[in-house]
């Protein structure tokens, strides 16, 4: 998701200990445009929407997840319901981006399954593979 909405790769990683969880970094660079926000939103978003879909498990938006969600929606309105609707939409967006590059997704976790950990310069080979032109 972070390629999808041109944020920084730079490491991923996937533990399968008590279950399959991943791990993205690279930071987000300052904030300061309402794109930037409901970006961030997606991606944090997408993470939760990806394990539903893929995994048949999820445990929600929680913890600083959901913490970080909310701030950048209160960056964004200042109406409890906007926000809302906010985050509502950026799901939607996730959800159109994950169906979208699915099988840039799969073969990310295949690659990933493989071999644990891999570079944003992998990461990106392998989604400029398998997305279509």
């Amino acid at each position: 998701m972070r390629w999808a909405t041109g944020v920084p790769i730079a490491l991923m990683t996937i533990v399968g200990v008590d279950g399959v969880r991943g791990r993205v970094s690279g930071a987000f660079d300052d904030l300061d445009s309402d794109a930037d926000y409901f970006n961030r939103i997606v991606v944090l978003v997408a993470g939760h929407i990806g394990e539903k879909h893929h995994l048949g498990e999820s445990k929600g938006l929680k913890g600083s997840d959901r913490r970080k969600v909310d701030d950048c929606a209160a960056c964004l309105a200042d109406n409890a319901n906007a926000r809302s609707l906010i985050v509502r939409a950026a799901e939607i967006e996730a959800e159109h981006l994950l169906r979208k590059h699915e099988q840039a997704f799969r073969s990310l976790i295949d690659a990933l399954l493989a071999r644990s950990v891999l570079s944003g310069g992998q990461v990106t080979e392998i989604i400029e593979r398998e997305t279509p032109v």
